[in-house]
This record gives structure tokens, C-alpha cells and sequence, in this order.
């Protein structure tokens, strides 16, 4: 059954008040927005010095890059299968097939990280002196760069016991205790170790029932400083973020999410990242990046904050496509496609809807919106794949059309399957993240 957010919201206030005494508190959750289109299918995201915002999107093949108020800015383009990404120094970092490669800020390569022979790279982490934490989660280990790109070393074994790993994903650097965390996927718990690879603890365990304390598919880690030390853990089979506090013994403060495909509701999370600048949560879902907003803040800037296009699909297969989104209150929304002439789309409550007409082939379809004291825009190519008459016979005209509706929501998005090297137990759901079956 879905949880409302209204109820979680008020949840979770309670429960703030009640655990003050102790340590961090659970957070105030509110839904602030989302990142849509051109993402189709992120994994994992990161945050650079700036404030902007990383993901990478196996379906877009590279790396989607937006400002600190969510523009879309650019796409790099990554060979093979994107997995994770990561910000170190002026640099990204991006892992991908059997190798991490890095980017500098204009998007161009400019080295790798070397010395040794990745399966499956995934998380990236970098610690306070700029090394480099990267998981393989086929070789069952976590290995350990210095910040030019050469190996240090590398931690870790098959097994269950503590400090070995059984497909090990997302990682991420404490800046508070200085240790490491590790998502041991398939061993159903988080994993803590010191720079050195020195196990120190963990939470959950194969062999605990779903509950407070446990996990079925944790992939995302993330940290919040704001409040004490809190731990927030992506679990993907239950769709939802857990949060720890990690100010003494971990303790478990509450839950973000809920299943479903509603703003706020998570359908198969994969990752999460912490803006302590807009404290703000950022976790990576099925089609979009949802932007949850911690203790009050998160109240999104100028574009975030303004009109946000729903996850739209690449691929249509007939001509017409709904689009939908968000725009602050008295806000106006206009859609093109083409060299089309603009067509207004339906506003209610701060929702907008339209319906475009597209033409056989590629479609670039732009969202203009102005409201007061601001404005926002976007951009998405979309591809026809048959054409339609128009209901007198007739082809439409030059770029299509769009008209106001007042049906909201989107297509879904197609899933991605790859092969790996060594075995092919693993494929990427449509969310991004990466599904294995235990060997």
C-alpha cells in the first residue's frame, strides 16, 4: 500500500522531536522537485565544487551535467556502459566497462586511473587529500588510487564475513570520522572502513529480516552534516532511503519514500547525493533525479524551482506525445516542436500539461515558462518512429503542433540490458542501477 507524503512528512517531524537528545535528528522531509528530461535513465550522481550537478545515464550513454539550480548544460559522452561518477579535484570521474576514465571540466579526457585490471568498476569516492575509492563489485574489492590516477592499493575478499564483499556497489567518504562506506549489496548491508582498508563495522546482516536495522539491495550512499552525522542509504528492492544516525553507535531515524511513480514516491532508486549548500537529497530513480528537500531547506532556486518537465520518453511511436511538469504559481508555459509555431500548455495548482504533434524522425521539442521574477527553459529530442495523418489526410505542419490538455504524466522508459565480461548475472534496470543475481 502507498504511503502519502503528507503522512511521511508528518512522521517523520515527530520523530525529530522525540530523538533530540540523542544525536542527529531524523530529517524534515519535503518534496522540492525533480530533474527530468534529457535524463532517461541515471545511476549515480555526484555534486562538483560549484554546486552542479553530475549524473550518469546509461541510456544517454555519457555523463548529464546540470547547474547548482538544475539547467541542463551538457552531455559527455562516455564509451560503453556508464556506471558512476565522481568529482575529484576539477576533475570527473567516470567509470565505465573495465576501466575509470577522467574529464575535465569542458568534457574532454584527459587520463585514467591506472595499474589496475578492473571487471566492474561502479562507485567512485574520494577522500579528504584527494585519493580515490573505486568498488568492483565483480572482483569483490575496493581499490584505492592517489589523486594523480596511480594505484595505492586494493581491499577486500569474497565472503560474508566482515570486511570481505558479495558484489560491492555504491561507497562513499565520512568526512566526520574520516572512514569509508560501502555498500556490500549482496551481502545485504554497509560495510565501514578506515582509509587504510581496516574493517571497523556494519550495519545490517545476511541473515536479518527486512526491517530498521537491515537492507535487501542497498546501492546508494550518501552523507548530511547538518544535523550531527547523518547516513542515508539507498535500498532499491524496497524503494525507499533509509537514515542513520552516525553521531555515535549507527541508529536508525527514519525512512524516505515510499513505492509508486508519483513526485516524491521512488520506483527503484539507485543512488543519492547530499547538497549541503540547498540541503537538498538527490536520489537517482526510475527516469528522473528526485530533489527532496532536508530539515525546511531545499526550497529550489531559479530553475529548479520553475518549470520542470516530467521524464520524457526517447523513443515515440506514433505521433502524439504528452508532456507535463511543475511552475511556480501564476506561472505561463509555452511548447514548441520544430521550427513550430509555440502552443500554450494548460496550468492548474502548478502543474502544466500539453500535447504535442510530432513529426516522423527526430523531434526537438523546447518548454519556455515565465513567471514572476523568473523563467526557465528545456530542451528534449525525441524520435518519431511512424508517421500519422492528420484527421483531413493531411500531413501537419512544419514542426508539428502542441496544444494545452489537462492529462498529466509520462511514457515509461525502456530498460537496458548489457552483457559483462565474466558471466552475464547483472543488467541495468530502467532506473539505472544495477540489478545481480547472487552466485
Amino acid at each position: 500500500m502507498k504511503k502519502h507524503l503528507l503522512h511521511l512528512t508528518v512522521s517523520l517531524t515527530l520523530c525529530a522531536a522525540s530523538l533530540s537528545a540523542y544525536g542527529a535528528n531524523a530529517p524534515q522531509v519535503t518534496v522540492a522537485g525533480a530533474l527530468g528530461a534529457p535524463v532517461a535513465a541515471p545511476g549515480r550522481i555526484c555534486l562538483d565544487d560549484a554546486g552542479g550537478i553530475h549524473v550518469a545515464d546509461v541510456q544517454q550513454r555519457g555523463v548529464l551535467s546540470f547547474d547548482g539550480s538544475g539547467r541542463f548544460l551538457n552531455r559527455i559522452e562516455v564509451p560503453g556502459v556508464v556506471r558512476g561518477v565522481a568529482w575529484n579535484g576539477g576533475r570527473l570521474l567516470v567509470s565505465h566497462d573495465r576501466q575509470v576514465s577522467m574529464y575535465n571540466a569542458a568534457g574532454t579526457e584527459v587520463g585514467s586511473l591506472s595499474g589496475y585490471d578492473f571487471q566492474l568498476p561502479s562507485g567512485i569516492a574520494s577522500d579528504a587529500a584527494g585519493n580515490i575509492y573505486v568498488t568492483d563489485s565483480k572482483r569483490n574489492q575496493v581499490v584505492s588510487f592517489a589523486p594523480t590516477g596511480a594505484l595505492r592499493y586494493a581491499f577486500g575478499v569474497p565472503g560474508s564475513q566482515g570486511g570481505a564483499f558479495n558484489f560491492p556497489t555504491g561507497i562513499a567518504f565520512n568526512q566526520s570520522s574520516g572512514e569509508l562506506a560501502v555498500a556490500d549489496t549482496l551481502n545485504h548491508r554497509v560495510q565501514f572502513f578506515d582509509t587504510s582498508g581496516r574493517f571497523r563495522r556494519g550495519i545490517g546482516s545476511p541473515s536479518a529480516p527486512p526491517g530498521p536495522l537491515s537492507f535487501t539491495y542497498p546501492q546508494g550512499i550518501a552523507f548530511d552534516y547538518t544535523s550531527g552525522t547523518r547516513l542515508y542509504v539507498v535500498d532499491t528492492f524496497h524503494s525507499e532511503v533509509k537514515v542513520y544516525d552516525l553521531s555515535g553507535t549507527p541508529r536508525y531515524l527514519s525512512t524516505i519514500g515510499s513505492y509508486g511513480s508519483a513526485l516524491g514516491e521512488l520506483m527503484q532508486p539507485g543512488e543519492a547525493a547530499f547538497d549541503g549548500r540547498g540541503r537538498r537529497l538527490l536520489v537517482a530513480d526510475a527516469g528522473r533525479v528526485t530533489i527532496f528537500g532536508i530539515d525546511g531547506d531545499g526550497a529550489p532556486s531559479a530553475g529548479t524551482g520553475g518549470a520542470l518537465l516530467d521524464p520524457v520518453p526517447a523513443t515515440v511511436s506514433g505521433r502524439t506525445l504528452l508532456l507535463s511538469g511543475s511552475v511556480p504559481a501564476g506561472g505561463r508555459v509555452s511548447v514548441s516542436v520544430g521550427v513550430g509555431a509555440a502552443g500554450e500548455g494548460a496550468v492548474s495548482d502548478g502543474r502544466w500539461s500539453a500535447t504535442a504533434t510530432l513529426l516522423p524522425g527526430q523531434n526537438l521539442v523546447r518548454v519556455s515558462a515565465q513567471w514572476s521574477g523568473g523563467s526557465d527553459s528545456a530542451t528534449v529530442a525525441v524520435l518519431c518512429t511512424a508517421a500519422a495523418e492528420g484527421r483531413d489526410g493531411s500531413a501537419t505542419d512544419a514542426g508539428g503542433a502542441v496544444s494545452g490538455g489537462s492529462t498529466s504524466g509520462s511514457s515509461q522508459q525502456g530498460t537496458a540490458t548489457w552483457s559483462y565480461p565474466g558471466g552475464g548475472d547483472c543488467h541495468h534496470t530502467k532506473g539505472g542501477g544495477l540489478v545481480c543475481r547472487d552466485r
